[in-house]
């Protein structure tokens, strides 16, 4: 008889632990979501006085991922983000085209690496939204290489953030590096 109660006890103390845990990660993961919310800022729209073109030099940026392509070290991952999160049978591509630059210097020399940032309109699963992105790059010539880097917010591109029974649970805000090469136009 003891240790039938002895069996029945420890099988309700894991019974409380499994729901204690499951509580635990439901109220996680609702909090993660409320601590992340973000307004999308909607697509932005050129403004402004023309800059005078004489001597300068313009390369027009305009960025296509392939969102099918992307992986990481886990394919089954992979997978699932692409079939549930991004959905990329229907929304392939995500694309950034640039509307204005702020701190450019007004000269440069070839080779010398410059510092800028980039607006523009990044639209991603039928989204458009502003972005700014931080850029360094380096004028060789008519061409100038660089990485480019936003932090944006999945949900302000109706994107769910990838969620796995509330275990594994991505964040909200995204950092998003991508590195370029613009011809001059």
């Amino acid at each position: 008889m003891k240790k039938r109660n002895i069996l029945l006890a420890a099988t309700g103390a894991v019974l409380v632990i499994i729901v204690a845990g499951m509580l635990y990660t439901s109220h996680f993961a609702s909090a993660i979501t409320q601590t992340q919310s973000h307004i999308a800022p909607g697509a932005v729209t050129a403004t402004g006085t023309p800059i005078p073109s004489t001597g300068l030099q313009t390369f027009q940026i305009v960025f296509t991922v392939d969102l099918s392509t992307l992986q990481s070290d886990a394919q089954r991952r992979d997978d699932f983000i692409k079939q549930n999160s991004l959905q990329t049978d229907t929304y392939p591509n995500a694309t950034f085209v640039s509307v204005s630059t702020q701190g450019l210097p007004s000269s440069y020399t070839d080779g010398q690496t410059v510092h800028f940032q980039l607006t523009g309109n990044l639209t991603m699963h039928g989204k458009t939204n502003k972005e700014v992105f931080d850029v360094q790059g380096k004028v060789v010539g008519n061409t100038i290489t660089g990485t480019a880097t936003s932090t944006i917010y999945m949900t302000d591109f109706g994107i769910q953030p990838p969620n796995l029974a509330n275990i594994a649970i991505a964040q909200n805000k995204v950092v998003v590096t991508l590195t370029f090469t613009a011809k001059s136009a």
